[in-house]
């Protein structure tokens, strides 16, 4: 079988595809990704595995590129575009197309007898309710809200002008409305907001956890005393992104002194200089292998992305959940709703109700519980194995 995967340039975006596309080549399938490592380390290198063909739309592809060059978001669009294009030139010489649902274009491919399409959506699946909070409400306003729009846009007003066809004259209501056959959902159900509204055209397959790393030798866990508290805010410009030293400064005031040890991964965009004081307690680093550190965490503060949620769920960790875009937020609004964690708006985020929340996590039961069911469930889906299966399944049917 030959199988052609068309992803969104982002690498948290591309990490749930790469398991299954592994398993995909491990069972002997073609496979080839067509993506781009614009600015993005380390995605190239997910996908470097048995029958697996990365093929880059680098920002070299762009015409008049100049190395140094700031990239726009026209930059981005453009890149997008080729992308798809591309992916619809080699599109009849495969027998499955699978593609993110940013790369929302290639469901006009749907009908196609000689394809089988499949829809993948790396986090939740959009309904009406969804989009309507996405695309209509104040939400549209967030920074990384506004930017998906306007990228989503731009590629459709592009690929017009090269004379392709879109019912829709804006993203939200093509990823609405376009729906295909089968449109693979990388969550538990549980997970998925509304679920009820979400037919058998939708497969929940569970998640993966972010790639581990065994380099944990720097984190010195056996000096650590108390309950260990993980915080980390993702690595992308999101309002919590914008705003993160503050909520870092916040943890820092909320847990100096008390009787737990708290590990802080603060990425690229803040240094260790940016804090006036570092407590006793505290672990402060650039990068930590998160599923590592997650396996001795007994609570995870996050910015609520996916993956991150995703690999807290695996680890039995509850989690205190601090979002700052539109899907972090619904994202947030489940946790709450599941009973695995709690939500704090940035703009209500003090040190005293970060501490009191954390410790009414610490001293309960329920997050706990509830928690660990979760993740018991989603390692009993073998979510890449599921993928695998149902794509196969699919395509011989």
């Amino acid at each position: 079988m030959k199988v052609l995967v068309v992803t969104m340039p982002c690498f948290g975006d591309n990490v749930p595809f790469a398991g299954f596309v592994e398993e995909l080549g491990k069972r002997g399938h073609k496979v080839d990704v067509i993506s781009s490592s614009a600015n993005i380390p380390g995605i190239k290198e997910l996908f470097e595995k048995e029958n697996v063909n990365f093929i880059d739309f680098d920002i070299e592809r762009l015409e008049g590129y100049k190395p140094g060059r700031k990239i726009t978001i026209e930059d981005d669009a453009e890149i997008f575009a080729l992308q798809i294009e591309e992916a619809f030139n080699r599109a009849g010489d495969y027998d499955v197309v699978i593609y993110d649902y940013f790369a929302f274009p290639m469901y006009y491919l749907n009908g196609r007898k000689d394809i089988k399409l499949i829809r993948y959506f790396p986090n939740f699946a959009f309904d009406e309710n969804i989009s309507k909070r996405i695309f209509e409400s104040d939400e549209k306003n967030l920074a990384q809200t506004a930017h998906a729009i306007e990228l989503g846009d731009d590629i459709i007003s592009r690929l017009t002008e090269r004379g392709y066809n879109f019912k829709y004259s804006d993203m939200g209501k093509e990823v609405l409305n376009n729906v295909p056959e089968l449109t693979i959902v990388h969550t538990l159900r549980q997970m998925q907001p509304f679920e009820e509204n979400f037919d058998e055209r939708f497969e929940f397959v569970g998640a993966n956890t972010t790639p581990p790393s065994t380099n944990d030798s720097d984190i010195p866990f056996g000096e650590m005393k108390g309950k260990i508290i993980y915080v980390s805010f993702g690595t992308i410009q999101t309002e919590i992104g914008d705003r993160r030293l503050g909520a870092f400064k916040a943890a820092i005031e909320a847990f100096k002194g008390e009787d737990v040890s708290v590990i802080m991964s603060i990425g690229a965009h803040n240094k260790k200089e940016d804090f006036d004081e570092i407590p006793d307690n505290f672990y402060v680093y650039d990068y930590v292998p998160q599923t590592e550190v997650l396996k001795r965490a007994d609570l995870f503060i996050t910015h609520c992305g996916m993956n991150s949620v995703n690999d807290s769920i695996y680890s039995g960790v509850p989690m205190i959940g601090i979002p700052g875009a539109y899907d972090q937020m619904l994202t947030a609004e489940t946790l709450e709703n599941r009973k695995i964690g709690r939500e704090i708006r940035i703009e209500n985020l003090t040190p005293e109700v970060l501490k009191e929340t954390a410790f009414a996590i610490l001293d309960g039961e329920e997050e706990y519980s509830n928690v660990r069911t979760l993740g018991d469930i989603m390692k009993g889906l073998n979510c890449d194995q599921k993928t695998a299966d149902i794509i196969e399944r699919y395509a011989m049917a």
